[in-house]
C-alpha cells in the first residue's frame, strides 16, 4: 500500500516547493520561479510577441507571459491544433545520469527510459531552434494540452485535445512515463476523477 495523499501527489506532480536557495522563493516544477505571493493559477498580466530566430512550426508563436510578478516564454497556438498532433522530436544533448548534480539546473531535461530503466536525459537548454524548450509544463491536469511521450528514444509532444487560438501550449508525462515513474495507477485514475477498483480484502 501507498502511503499519501491525493493532495501530497498533486503538489508533487503539479505544484510548487520550496527552494533549496536562499531566497526564499518557491521553485515550480516546470523549473520557473514563481514568487509565494502569487497564486498556483495565476492570470497572464501581459502578452508581449518576442522575436526569436526559432523554428517552430506553423501555427505557433512563441511569446513573453507573467504570471504575477514572475515573466517567462512560452509557446502559444495561432491556428487550431486538433487532437492528435505530434510535435518533434524535443533536441538537446544527451546527458548521462552520471553526469547529473544534485543542484544542476535540469528544468529543460527530459527523462529517456530504455527496457523499464532511466537510461539518460535530453537536455534542451542551448540547442540551437528548440521551440519545444519553451513549452511549459502545465501546473494541473485541466490545463494540460500536449503530452510528453518517448518513441524510439526520443521525446515527441502530442495534443491530447484540441488547442485553441490564443492557448498557451503546456506538457505533462503521457501514460507510458507513469509506469516508468512510478506513479500507482489507482491514484492516476482518482486525479481523473473516477474512482480505482476495489478489491476484496
Amino acid at each position: 500500500r501507498y502511503h499519501f495523499t491525493e493532495e501530497e501527489l498533486n503538489a508533487v506532480l503539479y505544484g510548487a516547493l520550496r527552494s533549496s536557495q536562499p531566497t526564499g522563493s518557491l521553485h515550480a516544477i516546470s523549473g520557473l520561479r514563481v514568487s509565494p505571493a502569487s497564486s498556483g493559477k495565476g492570470s497572464r498580466a501581459t502578452s508581449v510577441r518576442v522575436a526569436l530566430s526559432l523554428l517552430s512550426p506553423a501555427g505557433l508563436s512563441v511569446m513573453r507571459v507573467a504570471y504575477g510578478d514572475v515573466s517567462h516564454l512560452g509557446v502559444f497556438c495561432t491556428d487550431p491544433i486538433p487532437k492528435g498532433v505530434r510535435f518533434g522530436p524535443f533536441q538537446g544533448k544527451v546527458v548521462n545520469t552520471s553526469e547529473i548534480k544534485t543542484y544542476d539546473d535540469n528544468s529543460l531535461m527530459w527523462e529517456i527510459f530504455e527496457y523499464g530503466r532511466l537510461s539518460h536525459f535530453i537536455d534542451g537548454k542551448g540547442a540551437a531552434g528548440n521551440w519545444m524548450s519553451l513549452v511549459n509544463c502545465a501546473r494541473f491536469p485541466d490545463e494540460q494540452n500536449l503530452t510528453a511521450i518517448q518513441c524510439q528514444g526520443e521525446i515527441f509532444y502530442e495534443t491530447c485535445k484540441e488547442i485553441f487560438p490564443k492557448q498557451e501550449l503546456l506538457v505533462w508525462y503521457g501514460d507510458c512515463y507513469v509506469q516508468f515513474l512510478g506513479i500507482p495507477i489507482s491514484l492516476k485514475s482518482m486525479t481523473e476523477g473516477t474512482k480505482p477498483p476495489q478489491h476484496p480484502e
